[in-house]
């Protein structure tokens, strides 16, 4: 029941926003700066509030905040505040372009329509699904910045050359592997990889030393705004691994383009590493030509199994388990390629985006998905094999024990 209320009050919410930006426009009154609201009341809420505009829309956006509460909120957080928020007591000019909802309901929206006639985006934590994880990519598309327009060039720039580069190395190749990370991952050390093979890691396998050591990915893929570009201490921890990896090897990193532009504007030593794909309804294995990439829920159908499938003519996929009927999450991960002491962290940080989904419903997608994708690919010549058991029927029916060319995989570990 509480879902259907969470559900009717996004859709309201859609409205309201939809009529703010009408509003606006028609307005014709150009204003470049963003408020929170409504005031503050507590100290807890101010601190979740800073917390999430420090890592959302950092100085080096060239984006400023207005934040309203008390004197003695104020006094409370020792006055102490990032250089991009601005904090009043009082509002004397009501000219914002954007309003940030930071605890919604839609009595509040409606006021905030009515009284500032500005944009609105609400970043409430436990408004509905992921809405609040990706907000930033809405405020980033309406407030183009000198800064930030300045970054999406240069990551265009780069993207293009680092993609090129990975396109020639690879294109044509005989085999590539796509590595995921649930338990069987481990069945990679039984492997002969060799300088010739592409290998595409993904997400928190990024933490499993061992299987980096031995697979040598030339990318790691990721794209979640929760685990990976989110602000939880679990986040914190993958983007730190992330830092180390990459002064360590020559890996790319492949992720969606407002993404990018965030991980960018905070971590701006790896942006000679990152290839942006942007995203299209249209199915497309990307080329130097053409990066787009049909857009999907799931990283393997997002990125992994489009970019293998546009270079190699046999991909194996490693460590896709899939879900067991019994599990209550997404499926089980490989113990060393997961932050597991560190979820909490991100439940906290982004409490709507598990608390609204359906496990059931996302693996039965991801599954239409793959089978969709794959067979895409197999029109094109591309085979594909499932190293692992899994659950995902695309999988399954391709395993390689029942398919496999006649070349022995196995090393002999």
């Amino acid at each position: 029941m509480m879902l259907i209320v969470r559900r009717i009050s996004y859709f309201a919410y859609i409205v309201l926003r939809r009529i703010a930006r009408w509003k606006y426009r028609e307005s014709n009154v150009k204003r470049s700066r963003l408020l929170v609201w409504p005031p503050a009341s507590n100290l807890e809420e101010l601190n979740d509030i800073v917390d999430w505009i420090a890592w959302y829309i950092p100085a080096q956006s060239g984006l400023s905040v207005t934040l309203v509460g008390t004197p003695a909120l104020a006094a409370e957080r020792g006055y102490s505040m990032p250089a991009e928020v601005t904090f009043l007591t009082r509002i004397a000019d009501e000219s914002f372009e954007t309003v940030l909802i930071h605890k919604h309901t839609v009595r509040c929206s409606l006021e905030a329509l009515e009284r500032f006639n500005a944009k609105l985006e609400c970043i409430d934590k436990r408004f509905f699904t992921y809405h609040e994880s990706v907000a930033f990519q809405r405020i980033y598309a309406l407030h183009d910045t000198v800064s930030l327009s300045d970054t999406r060039k240069k990551l265009e720039e780069v993207s293009r050359k680092n993609y090129e580069f990975l396109y020639s190395r690879y294109k044509g190749c005989q085999r590539a592997f796509v590595l995921g990370t649930g338990p069987s991952i481990q069945q990679i050390f039984h492997i002969d990889v060799s300088q010739d093979d592409l290998v595409i890691a993904c997400n928190s396998l990024v933490k499993n030393q061992k299987v980096f050591s031995y697979a040598r990915p030339a990318v790691l893929t990721f794209a979640d705004p929760v685990f990976h570009f989110g602000r939880s201490a679990y986040a914190q921890q993958f983007r730190e691994h992330l830092a180390s990896l990459s002064s360590d090897t020559n890996v790319f990193f492949i992720v969606p383009p407002e993404h990018g532009l965030l991980l960018a504007l905070h971590y701006p030593s790896l942006i000679s590493r990152l290839i942006v794909l942007p995203v299209s309804p249209e199915f497309n294995l990307p080329t130097p030509e053409n990066r787009k990439v049909q857009v999907a829920d799931n990283i393997m159908t997002l990125y992994m199994l489009p970019v293998a499938s546009a270079m190699a003519q046999e991909v194996y996929v490693i460590g896709a388990d899939g879900r067991a009927q019994a599990d209550n999450y997404f499926w089980k991960h490989d113990q060393d390629s997961q932050y597991g002491n560190l979820m909490k962290t991100a439940v906290d940080a982004h409490p709507s985006f598990f608390r609204d989904r359906d496990y059931k419903a996302y693996f039965k997608h991801h599954c239409d998905t793959m089978e969709a994708l794959i067979s895409q690919g197999e029109r094109r010549g591309v085979r594909y094999y499932s190293v692992s058991s899994s659950t995902i029927p695309a999988l399954r029916q391709r395993a390689w024990e029942r398919h496999g060319p006649r070349e022995q995989l196995a090393n002999g570990a």
